[in-house]
């Protein structure tokens, strides 16, 4: 079976690596503008959601209360 037979340990390279640049890294204040961005659309999408339901809700509640002047 394939799954018993021992792994091979990863090999030294024979030459050294260079260092990382600073552009192989993510820029910092790049990721946090990208989280802050993020954590903005999602409330805004939260707030978008509650404003459609308020919206539902006040067109129910105005329709019922045409509907009561017409029954009584």
């Amino acid at each position: 079976m394939k799954d018993s037979e021992p792994k091979a340990d990863p090999q030294p390279l024979g030459y050294p690596s260079p260092p990382l640049s600073p552009y192989d890294r993510p820029i910092e204040p790049f990721v946090t503008f990208a989280r802050q961005f993020r954590r903005v659309v999602r409330i805004g999408c939260l707030l978008f959601a509650l404003l459609v339901i308020g919206f539902v809700v006040w067109g129910v509640l105005r329709i019922s209360s045409v509907f009561d002047r017409y029954s009584q």
